[in-house]
C-alpha cells in the first residue's frame, strides 16, 4: 500500500501517480554473523527467502515503496511467479501488500540478535 507520507511525497515532486505500479521481487542473501543495523543475523534462518517487493511509479526512476517478506513457505515461488514484473492496481498493491504481511513474512524467525 502505498503510505499518505509517499502519497504527499510524489504530490510535491509533481511525479504522476495513476493508480498503477510496477512490482519487482528482490531477493536479499544474510548469512548467518552478517552484522545488519548493528545486530547479528541468527543462524538459525536455514533455507528462508529473504527480501523486499519494490513497488514503482513511471514517473519516477527508483522504487518509491517496498514490502518486505521474510518466508520459508512452499508457496512462496508460485506466489512470485504470479506477481512479479508486473504492472498493477492500487487494489491489487493492497491485496498483495496484505498477502504478504499475512502469509510471507514470518515474525518469529526475522527476529536478529543482539
Amino acid at each position: 500500500m502505498i503510505s499518505k507520507e509517499i502519497q504527499n511525497w510524489l504530490k510535491e515532486k509533481k511525479l504522476k501517480d495513476n493508480g498503477k505500479y510496477f512490482v519487482s521481487f528482490v531477493e536479499e542473501f544474510w548469512g548467518a554473523g552478517t552484522k545488519i543495523f548493528g545486530a547479528e543475523v541468527r543462524s538459525d534462518i536455514g533455507d528462508y527467502r529473504i527480501g523486499r517487493i519494490e513497488v514503482r511509479v513511471d514517473s519516477y526512476q527508483w522504487n518509491v515503496e517496498e514490502i518486505r517478506f521474510f518466508t520459508k513457505d512452499p508457496d512462496w515461488n508460485k506466489f512470485r511467479e504470479k506477481w512479479d514484473f508486473r504492472n498493477i492496481s492500487a487494489k491489487q498493491l493492497d491485496e498483495l501488500d496484505k498477502i504478504v504481511k499475512e502469509k510471507f513474512y514470518d515474525n518469529q524467525k526475522s527476529k536478529t540478535t543482539n
